[in-house]
């Protein structure tokens, strides 16, 4: 598995300003910018201690964290992270190693803070 990289790649809707982050289908999906906006801001706050201790999780917290976040990502519209976990998690269930897979993992979180945090910072609530 070759790491996703933080890099801007196209998005199928042409969006290379915020690779890993569907803006467009995020807010149809939320139906309201602002409450969109408010979630992704939490989305990186709560995940990121966890996705930095990866390595030290037990195979039962490690899987519970990748339901969650694979979750958390399809509602966020974070597509690439929601692949990455769900391969991630048919990893984890085979008993191969996991190293790949983490940091396939760490680097598609790290593509999706940076958008998200790109986001955030070009956008004020009450715009699009």
């Amino acid at each position: 598995m070759v790491p996703i990289s933080p890099s801007p790649i196209s998005e199928p809707n042409g969006n290379q300003r915020y690779p890993g982050l569907d803006v467009e289908a995020g807010i149809q999906l939320w139906r309201n910018a602002d409450t969109y906006r408010s979630f992704l801001g939490r989305f990186v706050g709560d995940y990121a201690p966890q996705i930095d201790a990866l390595a030290t999780l037990t195979q039962p917290a490690l899987g519970a964290l990748l339901h969650k976040l694979t979750g958390a990502a399809g509602n966020l519209c974070l597509p690439e992270l929601q692949h990455i976990c769900k391969e991630f998690q048919a990893t984890l269930r085979s008993g191969q190693d996991l190293q790949a897979q983490q940091a396939s993992l760490q680097a598609a979180f790290a593509c999706a803070s940076a958008s998200i945090q790109r986001y955030l910072s070009d956008t004020t609530p009450g715009e699009h």
